[in-house]
């Protein structure tokens, strides 16, 4: 019975699975996604792939805001070579400002250090900015991360649509201290598309570069780099990877039910190749960049009761090119339904029969069981019975010894246990 269910179960399935395929190539991205119909549940199972063009461009030439973040806590005074470590920050901002010239990004710059601070909003004049980065000074004890970028990313809200939002935090490490806890600051960062970039330098004994590469770069797609002064310029420009080649950026991907399906909004599910930074927001994601060959894999069931070429939903997908145009790209998701064909009864009696077959061998096995208690049951009935006779003729030949005859009484007790074993 075992090897029959073990062939019978497969079979069911086998007759009731249909896998078809879909390469597709549409604008900048490669994509390619499969569908599985189940007949007897009208389910579509679709995965869904989306990979980035080969034909990429550098990162610095799509249009970004940027905002910066300044450590100015106290330890900002300490002075190497002659000066405080907040001139070498100094100079290093005004390095990089100097160095985006060419290029399409706003800046804007946030003072923080146990209180947080905007130094100057979101702009194109540099030379302002860098008046207001020399004038920045040290106060506070603490380090407040979490604050900090809650500003920062407050400040991303009023950011283009078409720009690609951009932190960059230079701090000398310290304690983190505020209301606002560091990884839901970062949470909230990642969910808004924000990529942050961390350069530590100073006394490396000072700095967490533990917490601030995995709780505060990683998550968000960005890097974490330890510079010595000497260097803090050069870091704090290349940090931003200046020279990395995208796909696209400020990506929205979103499944939208189509016409001949419903769409089982809880079964959408997505992640990204490594690298990839994806955040779901129920039927929707969100990813900042996606480099060439970079992947974004999505997954979902929709039910259709139609059959032939279905259009089972529909998958459209939102980013910003490197000429800073926003883009649409619409991908209609197609599966082969076949007809109710007639080997559905078959599949069905199958089907059936597996259940049969599975419920029957447990039963048999029950069957089995009882009817071994009722043997035993029945050889301790008849042992019984053996032993009753062989202790009323005791009793009675033990009467005869003494020439009585045994009590009519005892006699009953007898013929009445005799009649319940029976």
């Amino acid at each position: 019975m075992t090897e029959i269910r073990s062939v019978l179960v497969p079979l069911a399935i086998l007759a009731m699975l249909l896998t078809f395929c879909t390469p597709l190539v549409k604008g900048d991205f490669l994509v390619y996604n499969s569908t599985d119909y189940d007949e007897k549940s009208l389910k579509v199972h679709v995965e869904f792939t989306l990979i980035g063009g080969e034909k990429g461009a550098l990162a610095s030439e799509y249009p970004r805001d940027l905002v910066i973040l300044m450590d100015v806590s106290l330890s900002m005074r300490d002075v190497y070579m002659g000066r405080s470590r907040l001139d070498w920050a100094k100079d290093a901002v005004i390095s990089l400002l100097e160095s985006l010239y060419a290029y399409k990004t706003r800046v804007g710059v946030i003072a923080f250090s146990d209180s947080v601070v905007e130094v100057c909003p979101l702009t194109l004049n540099f030379e302002d900015v860098k008046d207001r980065v020399n004038n920045v000074s040290c106060h506070g004890f603490s380090t407040n991360y979490g604050d900090a970028i809650l500003k920062a990313v407050d400040m991303l809200k009023a950011r283009d649509k078409e720009a690609f939002p951009l932190l960059i935090i230079l701090t000398d490490g310290g304690s983190d201290e505020g209301a606002t806890n560091v990884e839901d600051a970062v949470d909230l960062a990642k969910r808004r598309g924000v990529t942050i970039h961390v350069v530590g330098f100073g006394s490396r004994d000072d700095i967490d570069e533990i917490m601030l590469r995995e709780k505060v770069a990683k998550p968000t797609g960005g890097k974490y780099r330890y510079a010595s002064f000497e260097s803090l310029n050069d870091a704090l420009v290349e940090v931003q990877g200046m020279e990395e080649i995208l796909s696209a950026t400020n990506l929205r991907i979103t499944i939208l039910q189509s016409e001949d399906a419903t769409l089982d909004y809880f079964s959408v599910n997505g992640m990204g190749s490594p690298g990839v930074v994806l955040v779901q927001e129920g039927h929707r994601f969100v990813c900042p960049k996606i480099a060439p060959n970079g992947r974004i894999e999505v997954e979902f069931d929709t039910f259709t009761p139609k059959t032939g070429s279905v259009d089972v939903a529909t998958v459209l997908v939102e980013f910003v090119d490197e000429n800073g145009n926003k883009r649409t790209e619409t991908f209609d998701v197609k599966a082969k339904v076949p007809a109710r064909s007639n080997w559905m009864p078959y599949a069905a009696l199958l089907a059936i029969i597996t259940v049969l077959v599975a419920l029957l061998l447990p039963a048999r096995r029950k069957i089995a069981k009882v009817s071994e208690r009722a043997k035993n049951l029945e050889g301790k009935l008849s042992d019984a019975k053996n032993s009753l006779y062989k202790l009323e003729a005791d009793v009675e030949n033990e009467f005869k010894k003494h020439g009585i005859v045994m009590p009519r009484e005892l006699m009953k007790k007898f013929d009445e246990v005799r009649k319940k074993l029976e």
